[in-house]
């Protein structure tokens, strides 16, 4: 809190602003999303993606790699105050090399030059100073403009594939060798450098990490030299909020950090009891509680279809804690013996294990049906991949191909596995909500 580098000023702009912000908005997103010009694992900010998507993008191309017997190399990449070091010259020729004509160029440099900004502490206000370069913190075109400021970074790289949430950017490279991923990754990482220094961009080698996906295990740890920093190997890192290890198991984030949190969003949900009527409780309950579970799960979740499927070990803690905010939000104690079907029934509140399916299979279907969706080439049906006539053919059955372990717990074999296993009329729903409806009928049949 008392790092003035994690601070920056918030744009108040008037409700004007913000109506005429939309309409640009939306015109100057149709251009780029029309023409295909925004890099097509970018997922920030973009309709049919979202941190989920991105996560789930990164870790099937890792799975793919591994099933192929190769070591994947992983630089995380953390970009110091991104959005503020926008040129804006430079943002204006490459949006006129995007086809955008002189005269909306000419309003954006207009947008987005002789702004002023000033810090006020306390009943304290500095004198305003203009700024010269960024974009500005809480108007609508920001994100979109950084999107366009850095989509043409593939085009300097040669060997890495790129995954990215907005200035949260992953390059990941596979060989049959360690030596060769290393080898790639640094001459990567230096055009990489390169492309950020002409774009007035700085990379924060404090928290740029470098994970390596082993084919094999191998006790040697290694470095990237990126720049003039050596980025060390660790066996895990976090990317959007989830723990991600070298062996892409789930311990570290369930474990190791997300079962602490959901405890103490339990004990703020008790405080809260003491003091808020309870009819609204569940509500905050899954809002506070229930929301931090749900997010990654269908990354992290395993499914059991049947009662006689094992419960996962990992998982005991965080269903423990869900049930502890189910019970505080209906007001039962341990002691009622108030069953988990009741109080999910009662709160609205899934279990772990139904959340997580409801979770997968939403996200397959959208992948199916969305023409959009980047994971759609991921998801293929069998009906592209032969023609022998099966029973999963006939179907619509997404073909499983994973082989290894770290395959099978994985994205998307643990999805595909669930898709196939469910009622086969979720696939021919055509609305969004219809399907909600007939995941939340299939979830419910489900084990707790």
């Amino acid at each position: 809190m008392t790092d003035i580098s994690n601070y920056r000023p918030v744009s108040c702009v008037s409700s004007a602003s913000k109506v005429l912000e939309s309409i640009v908005l939306a015109q100057l997103s149709a251009h780029f999303e029309n023409n295909s010009l925004l890099p097509f694992q970018q997922h920030g900010f973009r309709a049919s993606r979202s941190t989920t998507t991105a996560l789930t993008s990164m870790i099937a191309e890792w799975v793919k790699n591994h099933e192929a017997g190769l070591h994947t190399g992983v630089l995380l990449w953390d970009l110091s105050s991104a959005f503020d070091t926008i040129d804006v010259d430079v943002l204006c020729r490459k949006l006129s090399l995007y086809g955008v004509n002189d005269c909306s160029v000419r309003w954006f440099r207009s947008f987005l030059t002789n702004r002023q900004q000033c810090v006020q502490v306390g009943y304290g206000t500095s004198r305003p100073k203009f700024v010269s370069v960024g974009c500005p913190q809480g108007c609508l075109l920001s994100p979109l403009l950084f999107l366009i400021y850095t989509a043409d970074i593939e085009l300097w790289l040669k060997d890495v594939a790129v995954h990215g949430y907005a200035d949260d950017t992953s390059m990941s490279v596979a060989a049959v060798s360690e030596e060769d991923v290393v080898r790639k990754l640094e001459a990567d990482a230096a055009r990489a450098l390169r492309f950020m220094a002409s774009n007035s961009l700085v990379a924060n080698p404090m928290k740029t990490g470098f994970l390596l996906i082993r084919a094999k295990g191998s006790a040697q740890q290694r470095e990237v030299l990126v720049g003039n920093a050596l980025i060390k190997e660790e066996s895990h890192h976090r990317i959007l909020g989830i723990v991600v290890n070298n062996k892409l198991s789930w311990d570290e984030h369930v474990n190791g950090g997300l079962v602490q949190q959901v405890n103490r969003r339990v004990g703020a949900l008790k405080r809260l009891s003491y003091h808020i009527p309870r009819k609204y409780l569940p509500e905050i309950a899954s809002a506070i509680v229930a929301s931090k579970v749900r997010y990654g799960v269908s990354v992290y979740g395993s499914v059991r279809i049947t009662d006689s499927d094992p419960k996962p070990i990992m998982y005991h803690d965080l269903q423990v804690a869900l049930n502890n905010a189910m019970r505080i939000a209906t007001g039962n104690r341990l002691s009622d013996r108030v069953s988990v079907s009741n109080l999910s029934l009662e709160t609205n509140i899934p279990t772990l294990n139904r959340m997580a399916a409801g979770e997968k299979l939403i996200l397959v279907w959208q992948s199916l049906h969305d023409p959009k969706s980047p994971l759609r080439d991921v998801l293929n049906s069998v009906e592209e991949l032969g023609s022998k006539t099966t029973r999963a053919r006939t179907r619509g059955d997404i073909q499983p191909m994973a082989k290894t372990s770290l395959g099978h717990r994985n994205f998307p074999h643990s999805v595909v596995c669930l898709w196939n296993k469910v009622d086969p009329s979720l696939r021919n729903i055509e609305t969004k909500c219809a399907a909600k409806r007939k995941i939340r009928e299939i979830i419910n049949a489900l084990p707790l």
